[in-house]
């Protein structure tokens, strides 16, 4: 699964280090914390101040005299008049988009600590830090009810993102609104009787417990429309707006803030009807008279192992031994091995011995597949002009062009019967082609980076490793198996395990068995 990341800008002798790089670089001590039989390489600390970030999101204390944000994956506290901030969590949490319990004493946020993103709380001086969320979905953008009861959130448990409140110290959750959309970035009303929140970054909606809903806010593409909050007095809805290349805070009736780099989360409020926001890297406070900064300095350990390279001659023209080796297939009499390597098609007898190269030219090669009766091969080259299947005679050497598609043919796998090749072209979609005559046909749309197809008994059915995702929001999801039926293209997943994902969707299968009553593939 693929998470997104949240870098932070590092000011030290006029050097930027990102979130990334900072954690790369030492762990921030953690290895040393919490590895003492494995030593980590001697190392030389340093502390970064930190007096900006990118993305960072911030919200005030009930109490007004406190800021809570999120910085290189660590939730901060810094005083509403600026000054030094309190590091509340450790690097290892990767927490972001705090915020506070109605009493000022303990903060809520979202965290990748455990390898999902789930909903944690700690105490405002970094103890109690306990996780409110479980599962293998993801539970994001918490925000605590004003009664102190409840946190609202967004989760993909549903099959798309939804939003869910649980009790605040955790519990059974309870499902509060499921529209048509990925609904997300939950915001209570001041009475907390209602939550609002944003809908495929085009809409704001808005339901209370009884589930009646309203769009007081929608956009046209190609705008977007990030992290709603309701006005200090309730009346209205404040929200981030990326359009025409720029960001703003607005409300239905006026625009807030223009002419800065608006992070695109949300503004809260002072009980003096100021607003915090943060923008350029720094956090604002727009009052009646203007808008001042918050400054801030967030001090981090850096550290760099000291350790011996390996030294790797690249320019060397001695011999060498290869070991970048792919995509080994078997004939089926077992006597042969094609594989590519330095880009040729290679020929190795299972006995062992010396490869031989098959094509000896400079065109891109890749995924050779035997027929049936073993006498030809197929494989995908650019040679004509765009990477297609190509043909050729194992005992005379000669080839032909065998596919002519509008797009890339690549992963050929030949039917039982010898008659027809299935192959993917760039986008993830499924095709055959015959073997004689060469019509093509689609069989599955287009998917994300599907892996090679594999003929079931009776050539009725394909198997491709593919990817389900978890909802349309986010990457995440699962490396599955996908069955496809050839005449009506209809498909069904199935896992290895539930939320478990197949090894790689490359080379690691499923293969069927020659006799068609297995599947084989890798599972790490």
């Amino acid at each position: 699964m693929s998470k997104p990341r949240q870098p932070g800008s590092a000011q030290q002798s006029n050097s930027n280090l990102d979130r990334r790089d900072l954690l790369a670089l030492s762990g921030l001590a953690a290895v040393a914390l919490t590895s003492p039989v494995h030593a980590a390489p001697a190392a030389e600390a340093h502390k970064v101040t930190l007096t900006q970030g990118t993305n960072i999101a911030v919200t005030v204390a009930p109490d007004g005299q406190s800021i809570a944000m999120d910085l290189l994956g660590i939730i901060w506290t810094v005083p509403i008049a600026g000054g030094p901030a309190f590091q509340v969590t450790d690097p290892l949490t990767d927490g972001a988009q705090p915020d506070w319990t109605p009493d000022a004493k303990c903060l809520v946020f979202q965290s990748y600590r455990d390898g999902n993103f789930h909903i944690w709380s700690v105490a405002r001086n970094g103890t109690d830090l306990t996780q409110l969320t479980h599962g293998p979905y993801d539970c994001r953008e918490p925000r605590v009810s004003p009664d102190g009861r409840s946190i609202a959130f967004a989760s993909d448990e549903t099959g798309h993102y939804a939003i869910h409140v649980i009790p605040i110290g955790g519990g059974p959750t309870q499902l509060w609104s499921k529209t048509t959309g990925q609904a997300c970035q939950p915001a209570w009303s001041p009475d907390g009787t209602r939550i609002a929140y944003a809908v495929d970054r085009a809409r704001i909606e808005v339901v209370d417990a009884a589930g009646t809903t309203t769009t007081p806010i929608s956009l046209k593409a190609p705008a977007e429309l990030h992290s709603p909050s309701f006005t200090a007095d309730g009346t209205d809805i404040a929200f981030s707006v990326i359009e025409n290349g720029m960001a703003e805070l607005r409300t239905s009736r006026a625009t807030l803030v223009s002419g800065q780099d608006v992070f695109p989360f949300r503004a809260t409020w002072v009980a003096n009807g100021d607003m915090i926001y943060a923008a350029d890297g720094e956090i604002h406070r727009r009052t009646s008279s203007g808008n001042q900064t918050i400054a801030f300095s967030a001090v981090v350990p850096v550290s760099r192992a000291h350790y011996t390279k390996k030294s790797r001659d690249f320019d060397t023209t001695r011999a060498r031994a290869v070991v970048g080796i792919g995509s080994p297939a078997a004939s089926q009499d077992g006597k042969s091995l094609v594989f590519r390597a330095l880009n040729d098609l290679w020929l190795l007898p299972t006995k062992g011995g010396k490869p031989n190269p098959l094509t000896k030219d400079s065109f891109w090669k890749c995924d050779p597949a035997w027929s049936p009766d073993g006498k030809t091969l197929a494989y995908s080259t650019d040679r004509g002009g765009s990477l297609q299947i190509w043909l050729r005679d194992m005992a005379t050497g000669t080839e032909r062009q065998l596919t002519r598609h509008n797009a890339a043919a690549l992963s050929s796998a030949w039917s039982r019967d010898g008659t027809q090749i299935a192959f993917l072209d760039q986008t993830g979609a499924l095709h055959t082609v015959q073997v004689a005559g060469a019509a093509t046909r689609q069989v599955f749309p287009a998917i994300w980076e599907p892996g090679k197809p594999s003929w079931g008994p009776g050539d009725k059915t394909l198997a491709l490793a593919a990817f389900k995702p978890y909802s349309a929001r986010y990457r995440e999801g699962l490396s599955e198996i996908l069955t496809i039926d050839v005449a009506t293209g209809a498909a069904h997943y199935q896992p290895h395990a539930p939320h478990k994902s197949l090894g790689t969707r490359g080379d690691d299968g499923p293969v069927w068995s020659p006799d068609g009553t297995k599947l084989a593939y890798v599972f790490a």
